[in-house]
């Protein structure tokens, strides 16, 4: 029977929370890479720059806002397991709610990275942001695929074993 863990679960061992950071790191690099278009190839020049201006940055800014983003959107990973029958068979990816919920997801999500971005307005990363807040937000949907399916890795997990 499968069962599914608090999101803060996460945050609760230094292991598991720098696996989640370092996971999507790379899927975020991975991602990056393989955009093509004008949208894809200004995100991809505005990455570089970040990176070759901060080393480091991207794996800092995530580790940072890790605890932030599980923070605000706990109420609704709690809402998403309340919904289900657990423990059960078979549990719903995490993903699926969100797509449900998009509006109050990005409504999250937004909230922490307005926030963030308001603090560096003056910097490369702020104006960086402001430029490209559009495009980030027509790229959601593959960012919430990809944090989703990291919770689901951690959080799900079978109580047999």
């Amino acid at each position: 029977m499968k069962n599914i863990h608090p999101l803060k679960y996460i945050l609760e061992d230094k292991q598991r929370h720098d696996s989640f950071v370092n996971a999507i790191e790379n899927h975020l690099e991975t991602e990056i890479a393989s955009m093509s278009m004008i949208k894809g190839l200004f995100i991809k020049k505005a990455y570089a720059a970040v990176k070759s201006v901060r080393p480091g940055y991207v794996h800092h800014i995530l580790n940072v806002l890790t605890n932030d983003y599980i923070e605000e959107f706990s109420p609704m990973h709690v809402d998403f397991r309340n919904a289900q029958s657990l423990p059960s068979e078979k549990v719903k990816p995490f993903g699926d709610y969100v797509r449900a919920h998009r509006k109050e997801a990005d409504q999250h999500f937004w909230k922490i990275a307005d926030a963030y971005a308001a603090k560096k307005a003056d910097s490369i990363i702020g104006k960086a942001f402001k430029a490209g807040r559009s495009m980030i937000d027509s790229h959601l949907p593959t960012v919430y695929k990809i944090i989703c399916s990291e919770i689901d890795a951690i959080t799900i997990y079978d109580e047999d074993k």
